[in-house]
């Protein structure tokens, strides 16, 4: 009986061992693994997207609402432009010329056709033509006068100011025709002209700016002189002349069309001319001032 309690007791030890987990063994070599540190997830905001620039709404400045007052302007777009100037011209001569000049005036006309691309570079024709016959001591004197011009420029916009700037081919012919006595004298010339022109925006509605316009240009052309009778200049192979161009005034300009890219435009704008020639005489040299009032479109 003993002996089989001390053997029952031996197998249930035995048993126990066997069935028990091995404990992991240590040693001086191993490293336990550390713990890994993840920092917490971060929502990070989307890149932000610099502003779009749009052109305000007439009358609103752009630097009262904090934005950079510096965007595209709604005129710099491709366009043909045409435009017809109606011009009541007075012309000047010296009274020492005829015994005395009639400054009654005329009409005087300027056509001009171009095409501006959305970079603000264009060209363009344009034809001034002017007639008047005065009553003078001598008689009546019929002065013709008239100049073509074809431009080429590049238009600068600032804001919502706009500076153009170029120039070209130029011609010109005037004529002096004394009637009572079959006289005539007359000159073609060709040559170059340089241009600048401005346009400021005054005040500002929803589609419609009435703004400062300008203009002034400078022709330098050579040609010769035709007389046939009259005493005060001589048949020329080579004449040096000069025409000077000044003008200044207001200009309405209303937009339209879907995107209002579109728009006409109504001037009034005096201008002067001086025509200087090396062979006339001073006091035969013509000046002429009126005011424009101009209609054109931009399509």
């Amino acid at each position: 009986m003993y002996r089989f309690v001390v053997a029952l007791a031996v197998a249930l030890l035995t048993e126990r061992i066997l069935l028990a987990e091995p404990t992991p063994t240590v040693t001086s070599d191993a490293v336990l693994p550390s713990p890994v540190y993840q920092p917490p997830l971060a929502l990070l905001p989307p890149n932000p997207q610099p502003p779009i620039m749009e052109y305000p709404p007439p009358g609103e400045n752009m630097a009262v609402r904090g934005e950079v007052p510096w965007c595209k302007s709604p005129y710099q777009n491709s366009a043909w432009r045409i435009g017809v100037d109606l011009i009541p011209t007075v012309s000047h001569i010296s009274d020492d010329a005829f015994g005395g000049w009639t400054e009654n005036g005329a009409l005087a006309l300027r056509l001009n056709l171009g095409f501006e691309g959305d970079d603000g570079f264009g060209t363009r024709l344009l034809f001034w033509g002017f007639g008047q016959t005065a009553d003078t001591p001598v008689g009546d004197v019929e002065l013709d006068a008239s100049t073509f011009y074809w431009d080429f420029y590049k238009r600068f916009f600032v804001q919502d100011a706009e500076l153009t700037l170029g120039g070209g081919l130029a011609g010109a012919h005037m004529e002096y025709d004394v009637k009572a006595f079959d006289q005539k004298a007359d000159v073609s010339a060709g040559g170059i002209s340089m241009f600048g022109e401005g346009f400021y925006p005054l005040w500002k509605f929803e589609r419609t700016d009435i703004g400062s316009v300008g203009r002034a240009r400078i022709a330098l052309l050579t040609g010769s002189w035709r007389d046939h009778g009259t005493p005060f200049v001589d048949s020329t192979d080579n004449d040096m002349m000069t025409i000077i161009e000044l003008a200044w005034g207001i200009e309405i300009r209303h937009r339209f069309g879907q995107k209002q890219d579109k728009y006409w435009y109504i001037d009034f704008v005096p201008e002067l001319q001086r025509w200087e020639s090396a062979t006339l005489p001073d006091i035969c040299e013509p000046g002429f001032d009126g005011t424009n009032i101009s209609f054109g479109l931009a399509w």
